[in-house]
């Protein structure tokens, strides 16, 4: 896991726990109960109402999947096309420092996940590899280069949804399983 990934997960949990204990106090502070007299019963509260958001935080964080794979090198790129093989490769040119990237990023994260038995999607910060950059002519970001063979076959500039990616992915999956179809190995 990423430095900043494991900041943002405390951070949210810290959140939650502190949210649930401000909100447990605003309630016993408001409530006609004898429930909340004890300063013990508002902390318990306030750490169960914490547990929940944090759990909820969490589960919608792992519903987006782990954060894909990124490059920094040329080098890097030619290794992971040459690990693919036949295999589409989407490749997300993005900026820290770009909303519409991080967007971008959130979008492809579930759909790398989904697609992850026939396709492989990765991620360049075009502030940290500036060789890629160059050597793609990013000028814009969020950027969504697609490779097939190794080569270049489309791109993407702007924010798209995922509808419009899963479309395009799921064509390069087709045109690689007709040029290269998998040997059927049937026992008889």
């Amino acid at each position: 896991m990423e430095t900043l990934t494991i900041i943002r997960l405390v951070g949210y949990v810290l959140l939650g726990i502190g949210g649930g204990y401000l909100g447990s106090l605003l309630l016993g502070r408001c409530a006609a109960s004898r429930f909340f007299t004890s300063r013990r019963r508002m902390a318990i509260a306030g750490g169960l109402v914490g547990i929940c958001v944090t759990v909820a935080t969490g589960s919608a964080y792992m519903a987006a999947g782990p954060p894909l794979a990124p490059l920094a090198t040329i080098n890097q790129l030619d290794n992971a096309l040459a690990a693919a093989a036949d295999q589409p490769v989407a490749v997300v040119f993005y900026a820290e420092w770009c909303p519409p990237s991080r967007k971008m990023l959130r979008v492809t994260q579930p759909l790398a996940r989904d697609l992850a038995d026939q396709t492989h999607v990765y991620r360049v910060n075009v502030d940290e590899a500036m060789s890629l950059r160059k050597r793609f002519g990013i000028r814009s970001v969020p950027t969504v280069v697609y490779f097939q063979s190794g080569s270049e076959v489309d791109r993407t500039i702007g924010l798209v949804g995922r509808p419009h990616l899963q479309e395009r992915l799921v064509k390069m999956i087709a045109i690689a399983a007709t040029v290269s179809p998998k040997p059927d190995v049937t026992k008889e």
